[in-house]
């Protein structure tokens, strides 16, 4: 479990006070060595991983796997110290352990909707400025949401070539989650049927069987819509399925195909390149 609230809560504040690097420092102190002791047990005592790419639909799965398993979330800025107990870990990078691969559930979005969504948290972020000025900076472009289909193209090129802000671009995260054969589920079947996308993971995961009676509840406590409406207001997006048809131009698809076109199909959200060619949606008003 995390610390006593009282000492959480001093925590909290102790890191609200410290400047930001040296905040994140302090938690990542705690983040990754809890990781790493809970990744070499055996089925990771009792802890589990949930990995995908930013903006994926990885916070709403660490709350379904949280709730449904009994299992809280690692939250460093409530702690001092590593972790000893089984804990759920929220994770954008791999954790490459035997213990961890079977303890892993890795949730992919369609990656066209993904850089729709990372284009629009690249708005003035009161926590780092850095992306957006690096973007402005390579592009010539000042960023503006509005004109989201005209600077769609620059951004997918910038995205795709910058190193300094993101370790792996979406289509190495995909092909990375494949080669080491994680168990996947899709944010989008996620959507449409959680039961039907949870109840199989879920088992293989855990190797017990599922109390669908009990995930159903889970399901209607943490409905997407709930969840996102508790969330980061900077991070609060409709995250809708599809999206990226209306704001990809044919420039836009050409240059995300020709980054990323084999990851899209070996996820299963193309089986071809007939997609570049499709006449794109006229933007709704």
């Amino acid at each position: 479990m995390n610390e006593p609230s009282s000492l959480a809560d001093l925590v909290t504040a102790m890191d609200r006070a410290l400047p930001r690097p040296v905040t994140v420092r302090r938690q990542q102190a705690v983040y990754w060595p809890t990781i790493w002791l809970h990744a070499r047990r055996a089925q990771m005592g009792g802890s589990f991983c949930i990995n995908g790419f930013p903006s994926s639909g990885t916070n709403w799965l660490c709350q379904l796997v949280s709730r449904y398993f009994g299992v809280p979330i690692l939250e460093p800025w409530r702690r001092l110290t590593p972790a000893l107990s089984p804990h759920v870990f929220h994770l954008h990078r791999f954790v490459d352990t035997p213990a961890a691969r079977e303890r892993t559930f890795y949730i992919v979005r369609d990656g066209r909707d993904t850089l729709v969504s990372r284009y629009m948290k690249l708005s003035p972020n009161p926590n780092d400025m850095r992306p957006l000025a690096a973007f402005e900076a390579a592009s010539g472009m000042t960023y503006d949401k509005a004109r989201i289909r005209e600077q769609m193209p620059a951004f997918i090129e910038w995205y795709f070539t910058e190193t300094r802000y993101s370790a792996m671009n979406w289509a190495n995260h995909v092909r990375r989650a494949m080669a080491m054969d994680l168990t996947r589920l899709r944010f989008e079947d996620l959507k449409a049927d959680a039961m039907a996308a949870l109840e199989p993971v879920f088992a293989k995961v855990s190797g017990e069987p599922i109390d669908r009676a009990r995930l159903a509840d889970v399901i209607d406590q943490m409905d997407f819509a709930k969840v996102k409406a508790r969330g980061n207001g900077h991070h609060k997006r409709k995250s809708q399925v599809g999206e990226w048809r209306e704001h990809y131009t044919q420039e836009a698809r050409d240059t995300f195909a020709r980054f990323a076109q084999d990851a899209l199909v070996a996820a299963g959200y193309e089986a071809d390149r007939s997609w570049i060619d499709e006449a794109p949606l006229e933007p709704v008003e």
